[in-house]
């Protein structure tokens, strides 16, 4: 688990220059990646909960790792493994250069490899 103040200084305040994506429920920073909720919720304090706990069980090389989180007060934040190669969602909608789209074949062993490091 990490302190607030820990990750307050991981991304220079939550800085807008240390942005590198939003979710449905919340920002993703660069310092270590990490996810800041909007807000505090019923619905995202069971999601958070539940990635949390996923994550922490699940490791394969194709999923995302989890580092650490923090839950204190109103701030609810997960640190993520960094994804040096970007996300998997920014290679299957092609936000990248036009080759680093994947094809249907490639697209269908990462979902069986993901299944599997689920199962």
């Amino acid at each position: 688990m990490y302190t607030l103040k820990e990750l307050v200084h991981a991304t220079n305040n939550f800085h807008n220059d240390n942005k590198i994506g939003e979710g449905g429920f919340g920002s993703v920073y660069w310092g270590r990646t990490m996810k800041r909720l909007k807000s505090i919720n019923a619905k995202a304090e069971m999601e958070f909960a539940v990635e949390v706990e996923i994550l922490g069980r699940v490791q394969h090389k194709n999923l995302l790792g989890l580092k650490g989180f923090h839950a204190g007060g109103e701030e609810r934040l997960i640190v993520y493994d960094y994804m040096p190669n970007h996300s998997l969602l920014t290679h299957l909608h092609g936000k990248l250069a036009a080759d680093c789209l994947l094809d249907w074949p490639r697209r269908m062993s990462i979902a069986i490899g993901s299944a599997e490091g689920l199962a």
